[in-house]
């Protein structure tokens, strides 16, 4: 059988999962990038952030040695050593993945790829033009912000996420417009470093997406923190002027700060691939597939953030494996959403798997849900974070689980078995049966289906 030749346009984690796995089902892989691999998310985005957020974990565990009477200090991150982390991590991480590519025999292309017919693509590189025929693709070229005319980054008062990695101080006082993950995990960072924050979003709460208990928690876990909340208040204008930010929101009310963060949704990248002339449909956020990742041409894929919503990475990995699967006829099984694990990295941590009560009663789904503290853990109450809780959804009935949402620490890790659970379709008595480590955190969702 002749190998198939497989464009993939991204070179970030979307992209090189779909190489790697092509690659070792026998394509020939090309990987088109405008970016060294690891692309927007290892240069600009999600790396920069993670090293800021776990600086600000460590910030926030040293304050609890500081309660036990142990020595440390929880002054806020030199910001010049954390920028050098971040350059280091970047090329690091980039180095990684362009051996691991190389390794597995994938072609590297550096440059911005577009279709000009159902097999060809034009790609832009800096010594000019190349024409490049594939037999099949996978788009996954990310997703970029969403801006307003008068509601935008200027990289210096007025910031975003793609600037992180070039902030030069950390704000006196800062204003967050925007009420989902993202803005929740920049309201935690400058707050743990010292700046005073207020958060803006326009709708009646932050976090929509979330179960409302864990949001609701989260609101006051910032509250407690000295951070101003202002539900219902679209902004209208975010203007830097001298040495302050003004922020109108359309009630009229003004805020000032000294800077401005502004994250206010996103969009899959895909206004420059001339999808139109291909007759590859998309929506408003990205383009149209099915649970295979196919697009309306069958020989075309997309995932992750191209893809459109929600732009959450490991949901964008599973589609990456799914799609080059597919595309190689290799037995594969549709996306699944069910059992994504969604995390918000702030302290406390929130994270969510499968159907929350909250999707439950919008959707008229009538479920079980069993609550229980982190305090029945005694891990947790050694450490200190027995302030959280955790919630199982399951089916009245069969009592299978259906879903779960947590907030404390480690939330993301201790639903990862939930996730399996859901996979598996066990009720909760089987996984009541299992009995972790002793004491340790991942016992909370077994102690939980137990009741006690």
């Amino acid at each position: 059988m002749e190998k198939i030749n497989l464009a993939i346009l991204g070179g970030g984690p979307v992209g090189i999962t779909a190489a790697l796995e092509a690659a070792i089902h026998g394509a020939n892989v090309t990987l088109i990038s405008a970016e060294p691999p690891g692309g927007r998310a290892t240069w600009h985005s999600l790396l920069p952030s993670k090293v800021y957020l776990t600086a600000a974990d460590s910030i926030c565990r040293k304050g609890k040695l500081t309660a036990r009477g142990l020595s440390a200090t929880t002054a806020p991150a030199d910001l010049l050593t954390l920028r050098e982390q971040i350059a280091q991590q970047k090329h690091s991480w980039s180095e990684k993945q362009t051996a691991l590519l190389k390794s597995n025999d994938i072609h590297l292309i550096s440059g911005k790829a577009s279709f000009t017919d159902l097999h060809t693509l034009n790609i832009e590189t800096e010594e000019g033009h190349i024409t490049h025929a594939f037999d099949k693709a996978i788009i996954a070229t990310g997703s970029v912000p969403i801006f307003f005319p008068d509601l935008k980054p200027d990289g210096n008062r007025l910031l975003a996420p793609r600037f992180a990695s070039q902030f030069t101080e950390w704000p006196e006082k800062i204003i967050v417009v925007g009420g989902g993950v993202t803005s929740a995990e920049f309201v935690y960072l400058f707050n743990t470093m010292g700046s005073k924050v207020e958060w803006v979003t326009d709708l009646p709460t932050f976090l929509p997406r979330s179960d409302e208990d864990i949001s609701e928690a989260l609101e006051t876990s910032f509250l407690e923190r000295g951070v101003i909340l202002h539900h219902s208040s679209p902004a209208r204008s975010a203007i830097a002027e001298n040495n302050e930010v003004i922020v109108k929101l359309q009630d009229g009310v003004i805020l000032n700060g000294t800077h401005a963060f502004i994250a206010i949704g996103r969009r899959g990248d895909i206004a420059n691939l001339n999808l139109e002339h291909i007759q590859v449909q998309a929506g408003r956020l990205g383009i149209l597939t099915d649970d295979f990742g196919q697009t309306s041409q069958p020989h075309i894929y997309a995932a992750g953030d191209a893809a459109g919503p929600p732009f959450v990475v490991n949901r964008g990995l599973a589609q990456a494996r799914i799609a080059s699967r597919h595309a190689l006829e290799v037995p594969t099984l549709p996306y699944a959403s069910g059992i994504l694990v969604e995390a918000i990295y702030t302290f406390p941590q929130v994270a969510q798997v499968g159907l929350t009560e909250k999707a439950a009663t919008e959707a008229g789904i009538p479920v079980n849900v069993t609550r229980m503290n982190f305090a029945s853990s005694l891990k947790a109450s050694l450490e200190e974070t027995d302030k959280g809780f955790i919630k199982l959804v399951s089916h009245p009935s069969s009592a299978k689980i259906l879903g779960a949402a947590a907030i404390g620490d480690h939330a993301a890790d201790i639903l990862a078995p939930v996730a399996v659970a859901i996979k598996a379709g066990l009720p909760l008595s089987s996984f009541s049966e299992i009995f972790p480590a002793y004491p340790t955190l991942s016992e909370l969702p077994f102690i939980t289906s137990r009741g006690y």
